[in-house]
Formats: structure tokens, sequence, C-alpha cells
């Protein structure tokens, strides 16, 4: 086998040495081998007298203009979720300090965790305090009241035990994004022809990263997160962050809907979320007994004997929405769906330390939706009813619609009787769009960006 030798440059770190060892693990079969030299992000300067290099470690910090996607070589873009842990002596504190990388995406998780956070920590004063990984973990490890900010698979690779059975929230995607670059996996200034073979041959197609970095670089005076995802109903580019001015604002790449929607009258169930049903509800007696629990809404949490139990196991939510709700009930979420579907959450349900399955896994929803689960294997209990209670206004809002926007099956299934035959369809991502395949909706991201885009149209 023909021996072949590369030399990397690396700003040093725990995560990056972590990272050293992989790619020495996974190039080291094709007999390639690399030599790897420490440099400075911040200034370029090398900690040796090495001026030439085959390619760069990327460290996370990095924007659009430094990144040329021709000679970008992806191993892995990972979960693209940040991960915040929390120290057990919380509890006790009125003040903490957000260990972040960014302060921008401090002023994000901070307003986040404002609401996040069970109610009777809702009060905490937070310090932003900006740093690296290594200054981070250092502090985090010997200080108290002290929060840990990190790319989820970044800190997993670094040490996967460090979960354990410390306090976490997995951040959400849209509320709280990772910067361009933060928990990717990458080489960048890859310029030698067989070492990109080499490195495609164990790595990923950077086509979706690539979107990410297009609308990132549409943006260049601002501070902000950027994901593209690509899900079985839809592909979309989400960026969220502060303007030059300090405000806040975000932006949607998605499917367009059509040009034959114009002129078309309009129902957006977003805008009658309490006319469509009363709930009827009913504690089961089983429910709350497993090591985790999937919230599909806040409705199915209910009585005090059930929120007792939610206390003990590790809580997921389908939303944000459903997760600031669980928290004014002083329950401690450790993540959310993002309103784009559970199955999304296969990836982070997988990581050592969390470690959610099938198996250990239920599910509270209303009964109609847990008999939907249920079919599919998984544990769901279904502990309210949804009892149509269609007024006469939404009944005709519903029957002069040529444009119908539903946000739950339910609502399609109870008030399809009430739209023409040709009524044009429209959903969130997720289960609902699954379950109305057979109608070809129109699918938009999340009822998020159905806002977003619903907001600008008006």
């Amino acid at each position: 086998m023909l021996q072949q030798h590369y030399t990397i440059l690396y700003e040093q770190s725990a995560v990056s040495s972590a990272k050293i060892q992989l790619y020495n693990h996974l190039l080291a079969p094709a007999g390639v081998t690399l030599s790897w030299i420490v440099y400075d992000a911040n200034t370029h300067s090398l900690h040796r007298d090495q001026l030439v290099a085959d390619a760069v470690l990327v460290n996370g910090s990095e924007n659009a203009d430094e990144i040329n996607v021709e000679n970008l070589s992806l191993l892995k873009q990972g979960s693209r979720r940040l991960v915040a842990v929390f120290p057990t002596s919380l509890i006790e504190a009125d003040s903490a300090r957000l260990l972040v990388p960014f302060e921008w995406q401090g002023k994000l998780v901070q307003k986040f965790l404002s609401r996040a956070l069970p109610i009777s920590l809702q009060d905490l004063k937070f310090e932003i305090v900006t740093g690296n990984f290594d200054q981070h973990i250092e502090l985090f490890t010997s200080g108290n009241s002290q929060i840990l900010i990190a790319p989820l698979d970044d800190l997993i690779l670094y040490d996967q035990d460090f979960l354990g059975a410390r306090k976490y929230m997995i951040l959400p995607l849209f509320e709280c994004p990772p910067a361009l670059m933060q928990g990717v996996l990458a080489l960048k200034n890859v310029t030698d022809e067989r070492l990109k073979e080499h490195l495609r041959q164990i790595g990923e197609d950077t086509t979706s990263l690539q979107k990410a970095i297009q609308l990132s670089a549409a943006y260049p005076e601002t501070q902000h997160g950027v994901i593209h995802l690509d899900l079985p109903w839809i592909s979309f580019t989400f960026l969220n962050g502060f303007n030059i001015g300090g405000q806040s604002f975000d932006n949607w790449e998605m499917p367009e809907p059509p040009e034959a929607w114009e002129g078309k009258r309009f129902f957006a169930s977003t805008e009658f979320m309490k006319d469509f049903f009363r709930y009827e509800y009913f504690s089961p007696a089983d429910a709350g007994g497993s090591e985790a629990t999937f919230v599909a809404s806040h409705k199915a949490i209910h009585d005090a004997a059930l929120e007792s139990k939610l206390r003990l196991v590790k809580l997921w939510a389908a939303g944000t929405k459903t997760w600031f709700e669980l928290a004014k009930k002083d329950l401690w979420v450790n993540g959310s769906a993002d309103g784009i579907g559970m199955e999304t959450l296969a990836e982070v349900w997988s990581f050592p330390g969390i470690s959610i399955s099938k198996q250990n896994l239920e599910i509270l929803t209303n009964t109609e939706s847990a008999t939907t689960w249920q079919e599919e294997g998984w544990n769901a209990f279904g502990t309210y009813e949804l009892v149509p209670s269609f007024s006469t206004n939404l009944k005709d809002e519903l029957s002069h619609a040529e444009v119908v926007f539903w946000t739950s099956y339910q609502q399609y299934k109870e008030g399809s009787q009430y739209v023409s035959a040709d009524v044009i369809h429209a959903t969130p991502a997720g289960k609902t769009a699954q379950l109305l395949a057979g109608k070809h909706p129109f699918i938009f991201p999340s009822i998020r960006a159905f806002n977003w885009w619903w907001k600008r149209k008006k």
C-alpha cells in the first residue's frame, strides 16, 4: 500500500485532541498518516516553524467568509444541537454564569432559559462569560453556579460520560441555533486532490452544510446561528441572531407556497386554536412509569400525581410551547423535538448519557393520537380526549376557505367535513404531515415557520 503523508493545522483544545485521534484512526487503513501542527486561530501564528499545510481543522468559530466550500471536507455534521449542563448546586443559587463561546449566543440562551427552567428557578440572574472550550470545562468542573453551553457532539467526543448523572437541557434548534461551524467535524483549506478523495471516502456530503454557509454569507454584518435540515417532508435553512443594531431577527429559506395561492382565501388554524375542541381529562394509572417521557402537548399533564412521577424521569416535549408550559408546573424538561417531529430526535437520543429508545420511553398525548402511536409499537397513553366544539363562525370560516393550514391531524379529521372538496391543505412537518400525506399537503417546516411566513404575507 502506498503511504501518503499530510500536514494538518489545528487549534489546541481537548476537543481537538479527540478529533485528531478520530481522523488518524479513520485514515490509517488507507495508508494515510497525518502530522498535526498547533497554531493560534486568532493570530494564525504557528507554534513551530511550519509555513505550509495541506488542511486546517475547523475549530467551530469560523464565519462564512472563512470557508471555501470547494476545499471543505466534512467528516460529520452531527446533531447541530447545543447542550446546557447544570451544576447540582444551581437550585441553591440566585445567580449563575453562562459559559458560552459567543456573547450573542449567550443572549439567546439567557432569553430561552428565562422561560424554560422550572418556574422555581426562573428568577435566576445570568452573567454571560465567553471563552474557549477548555477554559469553560475547567470553570464548570471547579466552581458552582456555572452553566456550561457547548455543542452536544463536541462534549460527547470529549467525554462520552460527561452528562452522566448531571442535569442537562438539549437546547432547541430555533431558539438557540449553533454558530455556522459549531460542533461540525471537518477540515477546511483542503487543496490536495488525493487527500480530498480519502476524506470523501470516510465523510459526508457537504450539500446540506453549504446551504447553511450560503444563508450565513447573506448576513455578514450580523451575529447569528444557522442550521440546514433535510427532513423526510421538507428541506430548509434557518438563521437566528442579532443585526448590526443589536435587534433580534430570524430568517427562513424554505419552499415558498405556489403563486396559485395568491388571492385565495386562507384559513390559518393558528388563529383559532381554542375554537376547535374542548377537553375531557382522565388519569391512566400506569402513565408516568417509564424511564423517559415524551409529552406531545402540555394538556396531557393535568394532575398532581402524574406531575410527581414526571419529576423522576427524563422529560421531553414536542416543542418549546409545551416546554414552557411544563416549566410553569415546575418540571425539568431535558429537550424538545422543536415542533418538527419526535423522529428527528433519534440521533440525539442515541448519545451516551441520554440513551432513550422505544423500549424505555412513553408518550403522553390525547386518546386518538395515543392509538396511532400504539399501532406503531410505541408505549403511549391518552390522558385527555378532544371533543369537537366547532362554533358557527369557525364552520363558516372553514367553508369559505380555499387554503387551510392545519396544526394537527385531529383538526383536519374533524374540520375537513366543513371545507370544500378542492380545498388546498397545508401542515407543519412531522406527524401531521405524515398522516395527511394522502391529501398531498403543502408542508411548512414547523408552526413557527408558518407563523413567520404568515406574518410577512399579511
